[in-house]
């Protein structure tokens, strides 16, 4: 029913009490007026307050009162409430909300507490408070808490497929806590919690009586609870089940909803208990068996990440000898005989290699147990270092430190850690007696004292399979792809299907199709990423070293963490800010770890330094902040986006800004100082820069500037300097000009700081240009929206008017003189001065934001792709764009994206139009009063160096950059379509194979309508497939409708597709030879500067010219190993085209590069 208000609207309904109660809507919003009632009101009551068996608490509210009527009359009327769900629907809700918590209750055992009272504390105080809060918190002991929680796992028996389930996202998502599960895995295993059979049948039936009264009982609680969270509830009900506590408070009402169901949940318990008893099987053993199967499915899978935590918790499983030590080792000795095989890529034998090496240092001495255990594990590290020895693979062109010139202090804190460096952990592992790293915690000690001496004497009578481990490349159909159902599918021992040729495509077209996108995610994390990457160190004395067993293991932790926990930056962050309590005591020191925060041991321990040995006692924030920077170095590409790694260091700072703040201070110094002598590689320098701007931006651009005035002086193509404006620049865009100004000072101001903000430059702007009036006029008709027609005959008139007839010519003594008159020399510079008018009127119209800039673009479409019909004017645009935006960079990467995009310029014209800036003569009347005039100019050309671009300034190798990606990913997409097309006709034809094999085959009907054809599209690029460019008059015309027989072949078959894949391979086989020879030139222009190898001694002395040379090299090393494959895929023809001509000897360093890019790609 509806209360109607002659002022107020109308109140919604009210939902009958069988309905769900009250879920009537809002009233109509007031209105003074008598004419027009008021606004809609808002949404009704919630939930229903009906009795629950109504369905009041799954009822939605009623909707918002209508708005007022006219004339005083009411709005209509909320809706009433939502009907209630069926039993079977509130069943699986009661399902669903308990798994949730099962398995959000295992995966927070042993969590910090981070509530909204440590939140606040770490706003209010700081580190201080944040600690201060922590210590009231009760700390967690595996010993005592190890009995209570297997018991409750125990007790989950009728979820065991979802506690197993569990257990599997445990071990490969929660790396910090492996030695916790092994010790939990192991306390399940030795001591079970298993019915005896001594019991009579009297006890039975109270176990059984009492088992269904707490689950009862904690239900009932957990529903009359309105409030409550229904995960929270949930979780009550799974560990009363467990521990067989009864809750009591429960109201009359409900409880007689749920006794009509009791004596059925008795019998299903009393029956559990017997199936049970008859068997003796307990979780452990379920969970052991159930994590093996899973392993052997990830490693057909090829997911290498989980395969590794694997061997790591059979590891960890070692030391409580539930595994043998034995079958343990034979299965290292599998991933050992990866390395044998004959051409081997550097990838997989490095994966192998990883597996066999961290796996020894989790183990440690509890590998050699068993009979011939000292020479089986020496066998192994053996023959890893065999493979070490022999390995070939690229090094100078991806490190993130090339060694040109630099002192003995500047060697000794800059260091790498590289598969070389795990193999020299192993070697170190093996000169310490197979002693495992001291901060990992021991299984053994972790579970209560009591079951030491059980643990100490058991007899391993677990066997680790015998596996092979798969080729990476799928060569067949029953190559697995990993599902959620893959795993019960391999356990119930499904076989590999064997499939012909054409099944084959069929096959994987299917299970491409199956595939969703978070399988894919899970693929993608349970894979890891492809290798283990040169990643740059810094820190010395602080964190582990990189080739000690300790270094090796706990870097390796925390990459891990950081890719796991992608998706979610905060939990990451704690995650690594809490990893000391996943530790041993004294593991890390500092203001920001307790001193006593630990799994294990005690703060009178003393085992940090052995032997001059550091075991421990390191610093959290140091290691954190160079773990997480070092990732987001890697070359050429890190595992993720550099924002994703800048966004976590915020978090971490965030947590505890006193501690973490002088860490990043020392890295930021140990950085810079690597650029006095070009140390840091060219690509490490500009996401370093681009990291650090969004920090400062984070943190109110506070920074210690002054430390850098004195660097004010270099040469401004001098790293440090070149950094410095990176920084201020990208603080700029982050910002604002007269903010970012306020916080420099006036030194730093004056050498890095643009002069002026980054404005557009319009050439017409000035009063005394002869093209002013026609410009400002141009730019009127474009926000009027004249039609390109009109745009066109006013430009064609103005083309008529300036350019010179022969009077004209008797007349003019010179170039500048006709310019003054607005005149230009000929028809050609006509046209660009005409386009330069056109494009700076539309940038100057689009200016105001990137949508506008879009929205003018798309308008004048047609316009823009007949002005740019050839390669010549194609340039003088973009010469237009580069100098209406000369003060900012970031916009001309976006204009230039833009036109990539809408086809009005082509790659190979971004690619000549940077490397040769000079191939284009410009009128004066296009230059007069432009960008290239104005201070700090990006469109400035020195016309008379050898380098007449400034490499120094990133954004042209980021244009570079993006062009070449442009044209790569249009490869790809093509391809992805062919790959497509194919096997969608190999399943066709498939289909006709069996039917005709069946006999059921029938003929096409000739009446059967065809499948209308899409219109065709253009291809990305302009090209040889590409239409003729329409003229700007020419009207719209109809496409003829598709005859039937030619409907099916407008949808694309595959040779089509091949065909254009083969034009769009083309457009990037000129691309990359273009992007070489315009380095190569470069680099063959400044041979004298710089050397191909080493390179002078390059210091705040070397000249500006040396400089840019140095930074044209960085970019080509960049370029190179982006780019590997498809430098790779054209090594004939750029070979001899480019290399021949300009780099004929081995010794320059444009050949040297680009033969280590080819050398890269083979790995």
């Amino acid at each position: 029913m509806a209360y109607n208000s002659p002022h107020r609207g109308s109140y919604g309904g009210y939902g009958s009490p069988a309905r769900g109660g009250h879920g009537g809507g809002g009233y109509g919003g007031a209105q003074p007026q008598a004419y027009y009632g008021g606004a809609g009101g808002g949404a009704g009551h919630g939930a229903g307050r009906g009795p629950r068996r109504s369905g009041g608490r799954y009822s939605g509210g009623g909707g918002g009162g209508g708005g007022g009527g006219r004339y005083s009359q009411g709005g209509g009327g909320g809706g009433g409430g939502g009907s209630h769900p069926s039993k079977a629907e509130q069943e699986a809700d009661r399902v669903a909300a308990k798994i949730k918590s099962l398995r959000s209750t295992l995966f927070r055992w042993a969590d910090p507490h981070h509530g909204a009272g440590t939140d606040a504390a770490a706003g209010q105080g700081g580190a201080a408070a944040a600690a201060q809060q922590a210590k009231q918190e009760e700390a967690f002991n595996a010993q005592s808490e190890m009995h209570s929680f297997a018991k409750w796992i125990e007790g989950l028996w009728k979820d065991r497929e979802e506690v197993k389930a569990a257990w599997r996202v445990m071990i490969t998502e929660q790396p910090h806590k492996l030695p916790l599960h092994a010790a939990l895995l192991g306390y399940m295993l030795l001591a079970p919690a298993t019915p005896t059979k001594s019991k009579d049948a009297a006890n039975k039936k109270e176990d059984a009586d009492a088992t269904v009264a707490a689950a009862t009982g904690a239900a009932v609680n957990a529903r009359a609870n309105n409030s409550a969270d229904p995960e929270d509830s949930a979780e009550a009900d799974l560990y009363s089940l467990g521990e067989g506590h009864q809750e009591k408070g429960h109201d009359s009402e409900q409880t007689a909803k749920d006794e009509t169901n009791e004596s059925k949940r008795k019998r299903s318990a009393a029956e559990e208990l017997e199936a049970r008893e008859k068997t003796y099987e307990t979780m452990g053993p379920l969970i052991l068996t159930d994590l093996i199967k899973a392993f052997q499915l990830w490693l057909d899978s090829r997911m290498w990440r989980n395969v590794r935590l694997s061997l790591h918790l059979f590891a960890c499983l070692l030391n409580l000898r539930v595994v043998s030590a034995q079958s343990f080792r034979d299965l290292l000795g599998s991933f050992a005989s990866v390395l044998d095989e004959p051409g081997v890529s550097a990838a997989r034998g490095d994966r192998a290699a990883i597996c066999v090496i961290e796996a020894l240092c989790w183990a440690g001495q509890d590998a050699l147990a068993g009979e011939a255990g000292d020479g089986a594990v020496e066998a192994l590290a053996d023959r890893i270092g065999t493979y070490g020895r022999s390995r070939k693979v690229e090094v100078e062109l991806i490190s993130p430190w090339p060694r040109y010139a630099a002192s003995a202090e500047e060697d000794a804190s800059l260091r790498e850690e590289s598969f070389e460096s795990a193999v020299t952990a192993l070697e170190n592992l093996r000169a310490g007696g197979w002693q495992r790293p001291a901060f990992l915690p021991v299984p053994s000690e972790l579970l209560p004292p009591a079951l030491h001496a059980a643990a100490a004497s058991r007899e391993a009578d677990i066997e680790l399979p015998f596996i092979l481990v798969p080729p990476d490349e799928e060569e067949d159909a029953g190559a697995v792809t990993f599902t959620s159902a893959s795993l019960a599918a391999a356990t119930n021992g499904a076989s590999h299907l064997k499939h012909a040729s054409k099944r084959r495509m069929v096959a994987q077209q299917k299970r491409a199709a199956a595939t969703t996108k978070g399988e894919e995610e899970k693929q993608r994390a349970g894979a890891g990423p492809p290798r283990l990457s040169r990643s740059a160190r810094w820190f010395a004395e602080s964190v582990p070293s990189s080739t000690s067993p300790s270094g090796l293991v706990l870097r390796s932790l925390l990459a891990d963490v950081v890719d796991l926990y992608e998706v979610n930056r905060k939990e990451c962050a704690r995650i690594l800010f809490d990893f000391a309590r996943w530790c041993r005591v004294g593991t890390f020191v500092g203001k920001s770890v307790e001193p006593t925060l630990g799994l294990c041991g005690d703060v009178e321990d003393e085992w940090q330094i052995v032997d001059g040995d550091v075991r421990g006692g390191w610093s959290l924030d140091d290691t954190l902040v160079e773990t997480v920077l070092s990732i987001a170095l890697q070359l050429p590409t890190p595992p993720h986006t550099g924002l994703f790694y800048s966004c976590l260091l915020r978090e971490i700072v965030t947590l505890s800004p006193q501690t973490v703040a002088p860490a990043i201070g020392k890295s930021v110094r140990r950085v810079y100082g690597a650029m006095r002598t070009g140390r840091a590689d060219g690509e490490v320098i500009r996401r370093f820069g681009d990291w650090f701007s969004v920090h400062l931006s984070n943190f109110a651009f506070q920074w210690a500037w002054k430390e850098w005035i004195p660097d004010m002086s270099l040469p401004s193509a001098h790293p440090r300097k070149a950094f410095a404006r990176r920084v201020v620049e990208l603080e700029v865009r982050l910002a604002y000009w007269e903010r970012v100004k306020g916080t420099l000072p006036a030194e730093i101001a004056e050498g890095v700081l643009p002069a002026q903000e980054p404005t557009p430059t319009f050439t017409y702007a000035a009063e005394g240009h002869p093209h002013r009036e026609a410009a400002l006029a141009l730019i009127q008709s474009f926000r009027a929206r004249a039609t390109a027609q009109v745009i066109m005959a006013n430009m064609d008139a103005l083309k008529t008017q300036i350019v010179p007839d022969q009077q004209d010519d008797a007349m003019y003594e010179d170039a500048a003189e006709a310019a003054n008159d607005g005149k230009v020399r000929d028809e050609r510079e006509a046209d660009i001065l005409v386009r330069d008018i056109i494009f700076q009127a539309i940038l100057s119209v689009g200016s105001r934001s990137f949508s506008h800039f879009l929205n003018v673009v798309e308008r004048y479409h047609a316009l823009l792709r007949q002005l740019s019909s050839t390669p010549e004017l194609r340039k003088a645009i973009l010469a237009s764009v580069v100098r209406f935006w000369a003060r900012s960079p970031q916009w001309v990467q976006i204009v230039f994206d833009k036109l990539l995009q809408y086809r009005i310029v082509e790659p190979t014209d971004i690619i000549d139009f940077v490397f040769q800036p000079s191939g284009i003569r410009f009128p004066d009347l296009v230059v007069m009063g432009s960008g290239d005039g104005v201070e700090d100019s990006f469109s400035r050309v020195d016309s008379a160096a050898k380098i007449p671009r400034d490499w120094s300034n990133a954004s042209w190798w980021d244009i570079v950059r993006l062009t070449v990606e442009k044209v790569n990913g249009r490869v790809d997409q093509v391809r992805k379509r062919l790959e497509a097309l194919e096997r969608e006709e190999a399943a066709e034809e498939e289909q006709k194979a069996a039917a005709q094999v069946a006999g059921d085959e029938e003929p096409a009907k000739a009446d059967q309508e065809p499948t209308p054809a899409p219109e065709p599209k253009l291809p990305l690029f302009p090209g040889a497939s590409l239409p003729p460019r329409p003229p700007v008059a020419a009207s719209p015309v109809k496409t003829p409708a598709v005859p039937p027989p030619l409907a099916k072949k407008a949808q694309g078959t595959s040779a089509e597709a091949k065909v254009a894949l083969e034009a769009i391979q083309a457009e990037q086989r000129k691309v990359m030879v273009g992007t070489t020879r315009g380095f190569a030139m470069l680099l063959k222009a400044s041979r004298g500067n710089l050397s191909s190898s080493a390179g002078p001694m390059l210091d705040e002395h070397t000249s500006q010219e040396a400089w840019l040379a140095w930074w044209v090299r960085a970019w080509y090393r960049d370029f190179a190993r982006l780019f590997a494959k498809q430098l790779a895929a054209n090594n004939e023809t750029i070979t001899s085209l480019v290399l021949d001509e300009l780099a004929p000897l081995e010794s320059d360093a444009a050949r040297d590069i680009f033969d280590r890019a080819v050398q890269m790609a083979s790995e």
